[in-house]
């Protein structure tokens, strides 16, 4: 006895719902993994930032008395660096930035849905 319309069709529904649970299933595993790389590199940054701060108040914090931080000099005087010609101070990037809104978007908590049931 042949299977009628309804019953083909109704095999071809559930087949396609398996594959499309199969598939969230996979997207959301992949997500999970990308989540955790973006979370590494922002931790990564983090830190990098946080060594280049370092870095860079070293040279600030020396005593000038004591001949740190350019040449030393009495109380009160003024420590300003002489450069040749030419040259021009380096600014040191802003703040905030590309940098900052990727690691306070990731930051975020990840919602994917509530995944397949």
């Amino acid at each position: 006895m042949a299977r009628s319309k309804l019953e083909k069709h109704t095999e071809v529904v559930e087949r396609d719902v398996f594959k499309l649970k199969t598939s969230v299933t996979r997207l959301t595993n992949d997500m999970a993994e990308l989540k955790a790389c973006l979370l590494s590199i922002r931790d990564s940054i983090q830190a990098i930032d946080a060594t280049m701060s370092e870095s860079g108040n070293q040279g600030r914090n020396k005593d000038p008395a004591t001949g740190g931080g350019g040449g030393g000099g009495g109380e009160g005087s003024a420590q300003r660096p002489v450069y040749a010609t030419g040259m021009k101070p380096v600014v040191p990037p802003k703040r905030g930035g590309v940098i900052k809104r990727i690691v306070n978007d990731f930051s975020k908590p990840f919602s994917a849905g509530s995944g397949p049931s």
